[in-house]
């Protein structure tokens, strides 16, 4: 009995002897650093922390700092991604209910991903009343505490690489812009197209269907819209994977003599940025008004 039982055991060792061996060695397998995912994983980088910040008290959301250099490095190495700004006009209009509201809500229940940084503007929290409408419309989704992708520009970072230096040297790139930004140096290799004035579906429709036109190629969209920006950069990424969709907002009106916002007063940029920098920076004829 004893004998049949270690005859057993010993070929039950060899058996499994034998199915290793052959798994490792006789049966051909794929590299496993050849092997891509078909899909993107939908995950979050884990070095980007939650952010120290009292506004985001009693705030709905998965909260991370921001990914601005992430972005940067995938815009220097072509790799697309799509950029969406969201403030208090945002956080205003997804509550209306009309359809532009609930086209703008799916960006926000989206959440950001690998390639798509949802970065809200999260100071206007600390009014009760905007934090009660972010909370109506959101879900515990990712998103980020930042605003602006950071352009590299004399007022606002200085010394600092940004999305301004590929956008003055790439000839794939469309600008989705105010009439007044056309003449913007940074632009001078840009195809325009205008972008919406009202507030409504009708005209984001229009505005993706002229963009799409222009894109035959992988392309760098930057994108000055208002609330419609969102919309935009969400949906046509989607429709175009291979481009990037930037989210630039006002940042740009102050160097075009445009005092649109508090921070972007033309008087004060030209004060400050003198010589080549104003040829650099400056639409024609800014300073010398």
């Amino acid at each position: 009995m004893q004998i049949r039982l270690r005859t057993v055991v010993f070929l039950l060792m060899l058996f499994q002897s034998w199915n290793l061996l052959y798994c490792n060695v006789f049966l051909p397998t794929k590299d496993a650093t050849t092997i891509k995912p078909t899909t993107q994983p939908k995950s979050i980088s884990p070095e980007l922390k939650a952010p120290e910040n009292k506004c985001l008290s009693d705030t709905r959301g998965q909260w991370r700092e921001s990914p601005a250099k992430t972005a940067l490095s995938m815009l220097m190495n072509d790799e697309p991604f799509a950029w969406i700004r969201w403030g208090d006009g945002e956080i205003i209009d997804v509550n209306r209910g009309l359809d532009f509201g609930t086209r703008l809500k799916r960006v926000l229940k989206s959440g950001s991903s690998n390639t798509v940084f949802v970065c809200v503007a999260t100071w206007w929290f600390c009014n009760p009343q905007l934090r009660a409408k972010w909370n109506a419309a959101a879900i515990d989704a990712t998103v980020y505490d930042t605003v602006y992708l950071p352009m590299g520009d004399p007022m606002s970072n200085a010394g600092t690489a940004g999305w301004a230096e590929k956008a003055r040297v790439s000839d794939n790139v469309i600008a989705v812009v105010p009439r007044h930004l056309r003449s913007i140096p940074i632009f001078s290799k840009a195809t325009f197209v205008d972008s919406p004035k009202a507030k409504s579906i009708a005209a984001v429709d229009a505005a993706i269907e002229k963009i799409a036109a222009k894109i035959s190629r992988p392309s760098i969209v930057f994108i000055a819209a208002g609330a419609s920006a969102k919309i935009i950069a969400f949906e046509m990424f989607k429709q175009f994977p291979n481009s990037s969709f930037i989210d630039i907002g006002s940042v740009l009106d102050g160097y075009a003599g445009v005092h649109s916002r508090d921070y972007n007063d033309p008087k004060k940029y030209c004060e400050r940025i003198k010589g080549k920098e104003r040829i650099r920076w400056f639409a024609p004829g800014v300073c010398q008004q």
